[in-house]
């Protein structure tokens, strides 16, 4: 009995050997096999041009992931417009001021609006670059050394006066914004630092001679794109375009950014709706909403509509839209006013400085008391 019992217990142990011996090999097989998958996985991020289960529009996608494909701006930016640029008296203190407050993006008029002579014009009628470039870039730099993005916005027309209906060709138009970027880009200024508005509200009617055809915006979109592809463009669009017809537009045209100009007309500004609003101009358009120029109490001084068929503005509805906007997707909302306008402009006949010159209820805001905004 002994001795079967001995051979019983022999038995069992060299079944349980086999049976370790199994588990570790089955262990090392599996360790193994996930090592190799990690590896194939490194090896193959990009899909296999022969595979005819991958669309052409996702190999397009996945085999060119490169820096571009980084959103350059930030995310959230609080803007104020600054028309007048290195233009406006001691320029420097005023963008302290502007960073102090809260905001974190400018927007500057660098070829058309010189009314009166007062402004400046990046390039002339033919496409030539003007000495203003050299301020304009100087001013920029000082912006990126605060942290504040500069909106370089553009207006198809030439004139002295408002009103005027003097335009330049659009191939003369073409090479001065090709002119100036290549020189912002050469002085070190990258797609982290500006954006270019390349038609200021271009979807004014023909008689106001900013106007753009959507080939013609096109058309220039492709002759920048070419040398800065980098560099994001945007053509804004003003509110008399339906927030559903902008998104496509937007969309159509190849725009970066679809840049949205509010009505300024007596019940047509819902500055309590504005998530609505961002939430319909989203509606084709995949990429980021910027409202760059919202409703603003003092275009009364400036255009010949009187005052009883403007919206009434005040402190806290532009506390209202901006909250809305921001809520409803925007990536960018602007604080429009008319206190960065050239000093002595006909109407208003102030000093161009910020905040010094904003009236109320644009000089509430900007005062508000909690400084992070975003």
């Amino acid at each position: 009995m002994w001795k079967y019992l001995l051979l019983l217990i022999v038995f069992v142990a060299i079944v349980g050997c086999e049976d370790i011996t199994s588990d570790n090999n089955s262990e090392k097989t599996n360790s193994e096999t996930t090592a190799m998958k990690k590896e194939s996985v490194s090896q193959t991020n990009i899909p296999s041009k022969s595979d005819a289960s991958i669309t052409i529009d996702e190999k397009k996608r996945t085999e060119k992931i490169t820096e571009n494909d980084v959103w350059p701006l930030p995310r959230k930016m609080l803007g104020i417009s600054f028309y007048n640029g290195h233009k406006a008296p001691d320029y420097k203190k005023q963008l302290d001021a502007i960073k102090a407050a809260g905001f974190n993006n400018i927007r500057v008029f660098a070829n058309r609006f010189n009314p009166y002579d007062a402004g400046f014009t990046t390039f002339d009628e033919s496409g030539n670059l003007t000495p203003e470039i050299d301020g304009l870039v100087e001013m920029m730099q000082y912006a990126k050394s605060l942290g504040l993005i500069t909106n370089v916005t553009f207006w198809a027309k030439y004139e002295n006066t408002l009103g005027s209906d003097k335009r330049t060709t659009i191939d003369a138009y073409k090479t001065g914004l090709l002119n100036t970027m290549r020189f912002i880009v050469k002085s070190g200024l990258t797609a982290k630092d500006f954006y270019f508005d390349v038609g200021n509200e271009h979807n004014d009617p023909i008689l106001l001679s900013g106007h753009l055809s959507i080939d013609e915006l096109k058309d220039i979109f492709a002759v920048l794109r070419k040398e800065f592809p980098d560099i994001k463009l945007t053509a804004s669009i003003t509110g008399y375009m339906e927030p559903e017809k902008a998104s496509l537009y937007a969309k159509e045209s190849g725009m970066d950014i679809l840049s949205y100009h509010e009505h300024r007309g007596k019940g047509l500004w819902e500055w309590d709706k504005m998530d609505v609003l961002v939430k319909r101009l989203k509606s084709h358009f995949d990429g980021p909403v910027y409202i760059d120029e919202p409703a603003c109490s003092d275009y009364k001084y400036t255009s010949a509509e009187s005052s009883n068929k403007l919206e009434e503005v005040t402190t806290d509805r532009l506390l209202e839209a901006y909250r809305s906007s921001m809520k409803g997707g925007a990536e960018q909302w602007v604080l429009h006013n008319h206190g960065c306008w050239p000093p002595n402009f006909p109407g208003l006949g102030h000093g161009g400085r910020i905040p010094e010159d904003l009236k109320q209820p644009e000089r509430g805001f900007f005062d508000e008391p909690n400084k992070d905004r975003l």
